[in-house]
């Protein structure tokens, strides 16, 4: 739902090269980006960690729960 929730203010990782985050934005082909603005993907991670990133056509804006075992992502 579009409005429900908010980037804005959320603490975000940058995504290290080679690390478990950057293989789940590369499999979505995402790109991060630091969260504030509107109609962001936010990905809230297992342990409390926010990435953000820019929508594409197979990942509309909104908030998103990351799969740890399967870097899989389910709507949140």
């Amino acid at each position: 739902m579009v409005g429900a929730y908010s980037s804005e203010q959320l603490p975000y990782y940058q995504v290290a090269e080679g690390s478990p985050g950057a293989q789940l934005l590369a499999n979505y082909d995402l790109s991060q980006t630091p969260c504030g603005p509107p109609d962001l993907v936010v990905l809230y991670g297992p342990d409390g960690g926010t990435i953000c990133a820019y929508p594409n056509d197979a990942v509309p804006p909104g908030p998103y729960n990351i799969g740890e075992s399967t870097l899989t992502l389910t709507a949140g």
